[in-house]
């Protein structure tokens, strides 16, 4: 068992912000190397997903039950973005190799720490005259 914990009570941080928390584990097998917690961004929505590590902090040989304190720097991009079509979205996420059990901890950055709304442009050359 993988559990993170947030330091912000809401999950928004602001760009340049300390994102922190605690990672927490139990009953992990003895073949685990190491556990890395990870600052990631991924899309979501139609076409393919795109995934981008924005930093990593590796836990070595981690006993089978134990925690440890992360923090990272909230980047200045992208933000957090929701749409109709796409959507981009951070998250803390711990990976324990091999094996690759995983859990993650949704989060948003932003100068107004929530997601931007993209809205539909419309297109004047759409209008038919009649």
């Amino acid at each position: 068992m993988i559990q993170i914990q947030l330091g912000s009570v809401d999950g928004t941080y602001l760009p340049n912000e300390e994102i922190s928390g605690s990672l927490a584990w139990k009953d992990l097998p003895d073949s685990c190397e190491r556990i890395e917690i990870r600052l990631i961004w991924y899309t979501s929505g139609k076409g393919e997903q795109d995934v981008g590590i924005a930093e990593v902090k590796t836990q070595s040989m981690p006993a089978q039950s134990g925690s440890t304190k992360f923090n990272f720097i909230a980047p200045h991009r992208p933000f957090s973005v929701s749409g109709k079509l796409v959507s981009i979205h951070w998250a803390v996420e711990a990976v324990t190799f091999p094996g690759l059990n995983s859990v993650k901890e949704s989060l948003t950055i932003s100068p107004t720490r929530s997601a931007v709304q993209l809205r539909a442009v419309s297109n004047d050359n759409d209008k038919s005259d009649a």
